[in-house]
């Protein structure tokens, strides 16, 4: 079974599991104890539980420091990326970029929406796991479900 990994990749991101357009499920990102930044073992051990890399793709989201977020955010944000890329490729995934813009007009998200219409859209395109991201603060669940999907759309995987 080939699977789609979507990674939504801040602290409050996610991880989902993609097969054939079903979405398996979605994980909340590994955070460290003290909740501060993404756990690098907790991302490789979440990763060996739901993936193989001789056969699965990691998607991961293509941030960006954005003017309005300070650079301490900015910061841990890059941070993560670097978490998953070096845990992804070290364990030899295959791993791809997509960019917000890019993935949310692949799903059908206008842009400048705000996460609540990510949310909206992920329960449109998979009602049986929309109980996952029924709180705001689950929006990074939802969002890694869309990666993943706009992955599969854009790649053809």
């Amino acid at each position: 079974m080939t699977l789609i990994i979507g990674v939504d990749p801040g602290k409050t991101g996610g991880v989902a599991v993609l097969h054939e357009g079903r979405l398996l499920g979605a994980h909340r990102m590994p955070v460290t104890a003290d909740g501060k930044q993404v756990d690098a073992h907790g991302v490789r051990d979440l990763l060996d539980a739901i993936a193989n890399p001789n056969h699965d793709t990691i998607v991961l989201e293509r941030v960006h420091a954005m003017p309005k977020n300070g650079s301490i955010a900015s910061f841990s944000l890059g941070h993560s990326v670097g978490i998953v890329v070096g845990v992804a490729l070290g364990a030899g995934y295959r791993l791809r970029l997509i960019g917000p813009a890019e993935w949310k007009k692949i799903v059908g998200i206008p842009a400048g929406s705000d996460k609540g219409a990510s949310r909206a859209k992920a329960s449109e395109l998979f009602p049986d796991q929309r109980e996952l991201w029924k709180l705001k603060r689950d929006d990074g669940l939802a969002e890694s479900a869309l990666i993943a999907e706009a992955a599969r759309i854009r790649d053809n995987l």
